[in-house]
């Protein structure tokens, strides 16, 4: 089972997609802009600290910021 907080995370992106976007953040989407994160596919933008990282991402067609934990492996949450 999952570590409570990296169930918060992912609760947390997931409504933050639907509410900012209007996208479900389906667990291929999720697994997708993990993926590119971590092989380096995404562009960084900021580093908010040791352990949080912004990219830049296009979804849809959409530019936006997705939020990153590195020590939990999980987004966070999406930005404009």
């Amino acid at each position: 089972m999952k570590d409570p907080k990296v169930k918060n995370q992912v609760r947390h992106s997931r409504r933050r997609f639907k509410q900012r976007l209007g996208i479900d953040l389906t667990p291929a989407l999720y697994k997708d802009l993990l993926h590119k994160i971590q092989t380096g596919s995404l562009e960084m933008v900021e580093k908010q600290s040791n352990r949080v990282s912004v990219f830049k991402a296009s979804i849809n067609g959409e530019n936006v910021r997705v939020v990153y934990d590195k020590n939990t492996k999980a987004l966070i949450t999406v930005l404009f």
